[in-house]
């Protein structure tokens, strides 16, 4: 019996390389949303350290107090907008991730659907030869 070889096996082989590559990326891009995420919470606690009031109502002090508070509000509103960006890039990733799946599975199907076709044939090819060397047995028998 020959062994049964995938004709569209390349194919096959591509789109699993797709898939892994989609993982690979689908994993770096929650690592950029965890780092972005981590951003987000440091400065959110640093907002929260640095509230501390003028202890003297100098103009001065006031105005460092507000450059400040200024400046940690522009860093935290930054922090968010990169956040909501890795977030965007994930889902787009997860989003091909899943395109790319079922792309394979959709090959990997129709390879399976060829095996078995494959065996289908094997068989009806066996039981024909069987039949034939049947047939002769009985007529050598006569």
């Amino acid at each position: 019996m020959k062994r049964f070889r995938f004709p569209l096996q390349a194919v096959l082989d591509r789109t699993a390389n797709e898939k892994k590559e989609a993982q690979k990326s689908l994993a770096q891009a929650m690592q950029r949303v965890l780092e972005a995420q981590a951003r987000v919470m440091e400065w959110t606690e640093q907002c929260a350290k640095d509230t501390e009031l003028p202890e003297h109502d100098s103009v001065a002090a006031w105005r460092e107090y507000d450059a400040s508070r200024t400046y940690y509000v522009q860093q935290l509103q930054h922090a968010q907008r990169a956040y909501d960006a890795a977030i965007r890039a994930f889902d787009a990733q997860r989003e091909q991730l899943t395109e790319k799946s079922a792309d394979h599975k959709l090959w990997e199907r129709a390879k399976q659907r060829a095996m078995e076709q494959y065996v289908h044939e094997m068989r009806a090819q066996e039981q024909t030869e069987l039949d034939e060397r049947a047939q002769t047995r009985r007529n050598k028998q006569r």
